[in-house]
């Protein structure tokens, strides 16, 4: 978990690759994990808990109809490599998929939400193999039963409003859509073949 003066706090999965709570207010009690032998994860202390949900942020689909894949089918592809702290104290999570390198920045605005940063490189398999660009990089930012659209930037569902910010194809041109599977509705955002590429969203709840 991350904690924040502005009280707003996090939680990271690093095994999942994937943010998995934000809550406003208290922060953690972590006496159990501190004390206690075999204690279940410190619950947050704070208030409007929302619960992200489960599924990794990027996949490899060769066509804008495939089907989102499950966390199974392309797990072998995420290898995490922990983090680091920027000037402000702010935790950058570093990971790896496939053959682009990420990083994520995630941080409170105020007590609004969360704004949350990918700064994304290609860097290939090795020099001598060509970039196959059928296989396209896509990023989820929004997943919930039912979405609403409520504005070319802007998506809501499940108590969650998330605002696109910056796009590699720029916000009004991003290409950006919504996607169904058998777990609801998807806000996908297609990654270009550019080798460095910054995506932002925001979230409000």
């Amino acid at each position: 978990a991350v904690g924040f003066p502005e009280g707003l706090h996090y939680s990271y999965d690093s095994e999942k690759i994937r943010l998995a709570s934000a809550w406003k207010g208290r922060f953690i009690d972590a006496r159990g994990t501190w004390f206690e032998r075999f204690t279940p994860p410190a619950e947050p202390l704070g208030e409007s808990l929302m619960r992200f949900p489960q599924g990794q942020p990027f996949a490899t689909l060769d066509r804008e109809d495939a089907r989102w894949p499950a966390w199974e089918d392309q797990a072998k592809l995420y290898k995490f490599g922990g983090y680091r702290l920027d000037a402000k104290g702010v935790p950058i999570f570093l990971y790896q998929f496939a053959q682009w390198q990420m990083e994520e920045r995630i941080e409170p605005m105020g007590q609004r939400g969360l704004r949350r940063q990918w700064n994304i490189k290609y860097e290939g398999i090795d020099a001598a193999t060509p970039r196959d660009d059928s296989v396209a990089l896509n990023l989820c930012v929004h997943l919930a039963t039912k979405l609403t659209r409520n504005s070319g930037a802007q998506v809501d569902g499940g108590g969650l409003h998330t605002r696109l910010v910056i796009s590699p194809q720029g916000v009004n041109e991003s290409g950006d859509r919504i996607i169904q599977d058998e777990r609801g509705e998807r806000w996908i955002v297609p990654i270009n073949g550019k080798d460095q590429q910054t995506v932002v969203v925001e979230y409000t709840w």
